[in-house]
């Protein structure tokens, strides 16, 4: 996560990216990488990346926690459907 938040600061997105990457593939639950992921996604263009990224998330969330998305993760995912 710092290294993730590192490179952020520096506008290093493409590093950025492959560690958030690498964080929700380890723990689907990291809504923070999944945030990221789908705003990245969205910014590039690939809603139907952004909301896999979601749905991976969510169920994770259910399955694992019994627990639905936070706010901050949901308002990410309402925005694809604002599109």
């Amino acid at each position: 996560m710092h290294a993730a938040v590192l490179t952020e600061a520096k506008n290093d997105t493409n590093r950025s990216f492959t560690y958030y990457e690498r964080m929700i593939s380890h723990d689907p639950n990291n809504e923070k990488a999944c945030s990221w992921l789908m705003a990245w996604h969205l910014a590039a263009g690939q809603w139907s990346d952004a909301v896999r990224i979601y749905e991976r998330c969510q169920l994770a969330l259910r399955k694992e926690l019994d627990i639905e998305p936070d706010d901050q993760t949901t308002t990410v995912y309402r925005s694809i459907n604002g599109r």
